[in-house]
């Protein structure tokens, strides 16, 4: 059944999985009963708040705050009706961990601004290299197209040298064999 709460997500731990509720005296049927509805109310709670904080600037840490503000009521109501130890000590912990996870991401929060100065100094740092090789790339064009046209240039300065020696050459020819006619 997927809302029988398990060993693997962490029941044994809080001491309400089905062994350790038997051993308290509660039936197959209590236990069963006392894992859907922790499945259920966890799991509507936690989707209920998601929804109240989908706005919020910072979701996790308001989630985490909401979050332990229903730890903290639990608490109060398990101490209003004399809530057995193993509860307590389930509930301390899970605030410790509640409070541990907002500092956490109070922390990351913090750091973001610092995140963010050192990615817009990348980002400057990358624009002005790609300036700076824009630049050259232009410099490269432009002297490619001057030894290009150099190169032109002097292509046909060597084609009209050589066609006025191949002129030279016949022209010499043809005198040397009207000499040799006459």
């Amino acid at each position: 059944d997927r809302h029988k709460l398990t060993k693997d997500n962490g029941m044994v731990d809080f001491g309400i999985d089905s062994a350790s509720l038997d051993q308290l005296g509660l039936s197959a049927r209590v236990s069963e009963r006392a894992h859907r509805v922790l499945f259920v109310y966890a799991n509507g709670l936690h989707t209920v708040l998601e929804e109240l904080v989908a706005r919020a600037h910072n979701k996790g840490q308001a989630l985490s705050i909401l979050w332990r503000a229903f730890v903290v009521l639990m608490e109060m109501v398990g101490r209003a009706t004399r809530a057995d130890e193993p509860v307590k000590r389930g509930s301390e912990e899970a605030v410790e961990e509640v409070v541990a996870k907002a500092d956490t991401a109070h922390q990351e929060q913090q750091a973001l601004p610092i995140q963010l100065r050192r990615l817009m100094d990348d980002h400057q740092r990358l624009m002005a290299d790609v300036t700076l090789l824009r630049q050259q790339e232009s410099k490269l064009k432009a002297d490619q197209e001057a030894l290009s046209t150099q190169h032109h240039i002097a292509q046909s300065k060597y084609q009209a040298e050589i066609r006025h020696r191949i002129d030279a050459e016949l022209r010499f020819q043809e005198k040397a064999v009207w000499e040799e006619a006459r």
